[in-house]
């Protein structure tokens, strides 16, 4: 099984606040997105893989569009690794969900199927980059990540959007420590669990997930718009100037 399939890296899924992406004004995004591919074939081992990857062009700046596009190839490339042995099949798509001056937030869906008779998975990834620097937005460098959102979480602050309710009927059950520890254990302040969580970014909200058992789909989504977490954030993060109503100095 993909290395993806561990719960160290946790996933995301989509949320209702933008059926596409979501961008600024185009004048004030100073690049573009093109998208690249990325094959395997071998017939004889029936092996079968085609990720596709975003790439930066027209950044001022060659060298951070030069980081920023290793950054985003490195994390498509990342679900093919792992177990690609003969009979297997690899499918990386992505969608750009933010795409603004400040910040590009990127999910990529990846399939795997095996002909050994393991189930197929699904599963997602996602990357946030700061445009301004080329690097990483970490959950933590935009939200106070504790018991307190946790706690949020729990009253509802945030909605489930996948998997459907008619799946799991009490997905708050979830955070029970006896039902699923590590999803409690992501938000205990002074740990290292959740320095690297993915999540992405829409217009108008902010998603959070958690993974769960395959049956129920392998992970959780929970989300909310921005105006309804805005004591949960970080809002003094520069990166805010991308979306209204939240930064704030």
């Amino acid at each position: 099984m993909l290395a993806l399939l561990l719960c160290a890296a946790m996933l995301f899924g989509l949320m209702p606040l933008a059926a596409s992406a979501d961008t600024t004004a185009k004048a004030t995004v100073p690049y573009k997105i093109v998208s690249k591919t990325y094959t395997q074939n071998d017939e004889k081992s029936n092996i079968h893989v085609t990720i596709k990857y975003p790439q930066m062009t027209g950044l001022a700046n060659t060298a951070r569009q030069s980081a920023i596009d290793k950054l985003l190839k490195d994390a498509a490339m990342q679900a093919s690794e792992g177990p690609v042995n003969n009979g297997v099949t690899v499918q990386v798509t992505y969608r750009v969900m933010w795409q603004g001056p400040r910040v590009l937030s990127v999910i990529f869906d990846w399939y795997w199927d095996s002909d050994e008779g393991e189930d197929p998975s699904n599963n997602i990834t996602t990357l946030n980059l700061d445009v301004t620097n080329g690097k990483r937005i970490a959950l933590t460098q935009i939200a106070h990540v504790d018991t307190n959102l946790e706690s949020a979480i729990k009253r509802g602050v945030f909605n489930m959007v996948y998997p459907a309710s008619d799946v799991i009927n009490d997905p708050l059950a979830y955070f029970d420590t006896s039902v699923d520890p590590y999803i409690s254990d992501c938000f205990q302040s002074g740990t290292s669990n959740y320095g690297d969580l993915s999540f992405y970014f829409t217009k108008n909200g902010l998603a959070l997930a958690f993974c769960t058992e395959h049956p129920l789909g392998e992970y959780m989504t929970f989300a909310a718009r921005y105006t309804s977490i805005l004591p949960y954030l970080v809002r003094n993060n520069a990166i805010w100037q991308d979306f209204s109503g939240v930064y704030q100095k």
